[in-house]
């Protein structure tokens, strides 16, 4: 090949080269979905995974540019090596992509051997809130119809009040002189069951003398449970002054608490984030995302993997830092409470079938919170005591609600709750 034609290969390597790395730098969200949607390509771009998706593409233009770009100055010593890296990194480039690829099948062959599970609702009952992240729509009613496959496994309405609270059916409301308030997630909530069946419903049923409210929510945990106790609105949303309130643990939530990759790349990307400063004092900065961007970043690439969702790999693994962090943030809410009534009648219900209860209980008792351990109650695949996705049915509820006021004595009224009054 003449050295004629070798500069004008050469020239046309570097202008590509310009390109793919002009294109890799200057790319966005906006340009991205304009040309896939030119190609008919549905490609997710929100959120944290498709922020993590269009770095990917970026890295992608970049890598593949630089080779190109230094293959002009291959010929002295300091090209040459900036071309070799560039060629490595390369080829590291094609061998991601490939392991993800077989991994992308393997996981494609897995969901279709196995029926999946999809939940349908009849309109959004969620909407975000500065403070808590997201809430209940207040005065909504939407039905939820979860399938296996094409067999359904439930299908009923979710309602809630003028305050965004799930309601609880009881009788004689006006009646009833103490409060019992439940916080806690999808456990809490109900998933899958109708408003008489949750948890605090049954236990209204069970406790004539107490009035449930339902504060929980699918996906809230300690944070939420923290805020909403420090606000003075909970004493405008409950008219009654004295009763108790119950906190229903499962172990995913410290997983909310740290922001691990399988809540953050999903629903939890704007839970309230926690941390113990230097002086061990629980400080709130913002939410996970905005609070700590790079790890972030990095926590999105890790969720859009397919090598890591096949494995199941969720970072950081759960230390005792982790179990700490929950159990102070639990306990200034047991602090809060305290400050408004007047009394200790707080308490940690640790649903059945949790095998972390032995792991966090020491923590919880190291800060006096009271723990109900329930976590042996029952087992995980009892039959008729478990939705499929996970969630308890309602005779779960049922049977925790008879050990629930039973050991508070609540049934006779003759609670056996502690008053600083």
């Amino acid at each position: 090949m003449s050295s004629t034609s070798k500069s004008g290969m050469e020239l046309r390597f570097l202008f590509i080269g310009l390109l793919l790395l002009g294109l890799g730098l200057s790319c966005n969200q906006w340009l991205v979905a304009q040309f896939v949607g030119l190609l008919g390509i549905n490609l997710n771009l929100v959120g944290t995974d498709g922020l993590a998706r269009l770095w990917f593409l970026k890295s992608v233009f970049v890598l593949m540019g630089l080779p190109l770009v230094f293959y002009k100055f291959r010929h002295d010593s300091r090209g040459r090596l900036l071309f070799d890296i560039s060629m490595g990194l390369v080829f590291m480039l094609i061998t991601l992509i490939t392991v993800e690829g077989i991994f992308y099948a393997l996981n494609l062959r897995k969901m279709a051997s196995t029926p999946q599970i999809t939940t349908t609702y009849s309109q959004v009952y969620i909407e975000p809130d500065e403070e808590l992240g997201y809430t209940l729509k207040p005065l909504t009613r939407a039905t939820a119809i979860q399938k296996q496959g094409d067999e359904v496994v439930y299908d009923v309405t979710y309602t809630t009040d003028a305050l965004g609270r799930r309601p609880t059916p009881i009788d004689k409301p006006d009646e009833r002189s103490h409060f019992i308030l439940f916080f806690g997630g999808s456990y809490t909530f109900g998933d899958g069951l109708w408003d008489d069946e949750t948890l605090p419903a049954q236990v209204g049923e069970l406790a004539p003398e107490y009035k449930p409210y339902n504060y929980g929510v699918p996906g809230y945990g300690t944070q939420q449970l923290l805020v909403k106790l420090q606000s003075d609105e909970i004493l405008d949303e409950v008219p009654e002054r004295d009763g108790i309130a119950i906190y229903v643990f499962i172990c995913a939530h410290i997983k909310r608490v740290i922001g691990t990759t399988d809540v953050q790349n999903t629903w939890g990307r704007y839970l309230p984030y926690y941390f113990l400063d230097a002086n061990n004092q629980l400080v709130r900065q913002s939410d996970l995302v905005t609070a700590r961007p790079w790890l972030s970043a990095i926590d999105a690439l890790v969720g859009i993997s397919q090598t890591g969702k096949y494995f199941n790999i969720t970072l950081p693994r759960i230390n005792d830092n982790h179990r700490r962090l929950t159990a102070r943030i639990i306990a200034e809410a047991q602090q809060s409470f305290r400050d408004k009534y007047q009394s200790d009648a707080f308490y940690v219900l640790i649903y059945p079938h949790n095998p972390c209860a032995a792991e966090i209980i020491p923590f919880l008792e190291e800060v006096n919170v009271k723990v109900l351990d329930y976590s042996t109650l029952f087992k995980f695949g009892d039959a008729g005591l478990w939705i499929p996705d996970g969630h308890p049915t309602a005779s779960a509820q049922k049977i925790v609600a008879q050990k629930l006021v039973t050991d508070l004595g609540l049934a006779d009224n003759e609670a056996k709750h502690e008053s600083l009054q």
